[in-house]
């Protein structure tokens, strides 16, 4: 009777080994075509114009870190930024091209994708193109973009230089020395402090008058 149980016993656990032997591994790349679809329904629905759809691919706690702007935290923040940029965006005549290929990574419920975009024109010219990381989540089923970001690869813009800050005239550069010259000669003379002080303030006075900027960085030798 002992031997009977014992010979129940490693039945039972063979059944359950092979059981779990035969339990089908995670379907990984139905996942990735999954997530990827997201991908393609956001281009499609953004090179629309369709804000409002773009923003539907978020989760409610998502994140946009769209550059040049602060971030959009919340699906209502992201909906409000798609809207109106999604919306230029396709007035503009441009059209937004996903890289055929991407890199995809995936764990448990989380997953993200890395990838190159390039901007055309109505030309068909592309006139920007860049790089993007999206990090997805599996909620109720469906995957949904928690975090997105994207930047150029073209250098940002400089400022142009105002008037203020430009390189002086040769006019105004001849008259910043001799006004120095003025204040060093003041110096070496026998006149007092003040009096070379009040000199050299009125030069600066009559600069400034003249050409509406002091003259900055002149000090005497």
């Amino acid at each position: 009777m002992i031997n009977l149980s014992k010979q129940v016993v490693l039945v039972v656990g063979l059944v359950a080994l092979a059981a779990c032997a035969k339990t089908a591994a995670p379907d990984t790349a139905a996942d990735e075509t999954a997530v990827r679809a997201v991908n393609i329904a956001w281009f499609k629905a953004y090179n629309a114009g369709d804000g409002a759809a773009v923003a539907a691919l978020y989760s409610e706690d998502a994140v946009l870190s769209a550059p040049g702007a602060p971030p959009a935290r919340g699906k209502t923040a992201i909906s409000e930024f798609y809207v109106k940029d999604a919306a230029a965006f396709a007035a503009a005549g441009l059209t937004n091209v996903d890289s055929p290929t991407s890199d995809f990574g995936m764990s448990g419920n989380l997953a993200w994708q890395w990838g190159t975009y390039k901007i055309t024109d109505k030309s068909g010219a592309a006139v920007d193109a860049g790089k993007y990381t999206t990090l997805f989540q599996r909620k109720d089923g469906k995957w949904m973009i928690i975090r997105d970001t994207w930047n150029s690869d073209a250098a940002p813009a400089t400022a142009p230089a105002s008037a203020a800050a430009s390189e002086p005239s040769k006019e105004m550069r001849a008259k910043m020395a001799s006004a120095h010259e003025q204040t060093a000669v003041c110096l070496r003379s026998e006149k007092s402090m003040a009096e070379c002080h009040k000199e050299m303030m009125k030069s600066h006075h009559d600069l400034m008058g003249e050409h509406g900027c002091p003259m900055m960085g002149m000090q005497p030798h």
